[in-house]
């Protein structure tokens, strides 16, 4: 949920908990700036997943994206006539959204740890989930490499 302050004129103006902005003049936290503004549980901040959800699911706003390939799959089969190879794709296509995606995503995080940890709406960004502590930190490291090699 963002919260817009803008003028009469319908385009905003700046948004509570967004940083930064486009070349439109959109400032973070709207749509056009891919911020959150603000979200539940205080300006700039949400309520932030745990690390079991995260080695789930890293990325859990990435799955209209993960439709795509069925899509075209079934855009394909329908004008040519020929279904034939469904099976073949649904498999690739889970072990690449199920297994390989994640992995990636979860060997980014871990290389960007420092610097997610510094963005401003890091809680929002839903990257790895460590804590301030080194050790919270070494551990939530170890765990999401242990299962990004697992899933590869």
């Amino acid at each position: 949920m963002a919260v817009f302050c803008g003028p009469a004129n319908g385009k905003p103006a700046g948004t509570v908990g967004g940083v930064g902005g486009d070349a439109a003049g959109d400032q973070a936290g709207g749509v056009a700036g891919g911020g959150r503004g603000v979200a539940v549980g205080g300006l700039g901040q949400q309520a932030g997943r745990g690390l079991a959800a995260y080695l789930l699911v890293p990325r859990p706003d990435t799955w209209a994206k993960a439709l795509m390939a069925p899509a075209c799959f079934l855009l394909a089969a329908t004008s040519t006539g020929h279904f034939g190879g469904w099976a073949r794709f649904v498999v690739l296509w889970l072990v690449l959204e199920l297994l390989i995606y994640p992995a990636r995503y979860q060997w980014n995080d871990i290389v960007g740890l420092e610097a997610d940890q510094r963005h401003p709406e890091n809680a929002a960004r839903q990257r790895l989930p460590a804590g301030p502590a080194p050790g919270d930190r070494r551990r939530a490291v170890r765990l999401s490499g242990l299962t990004a090699a697992a899933r590869v």
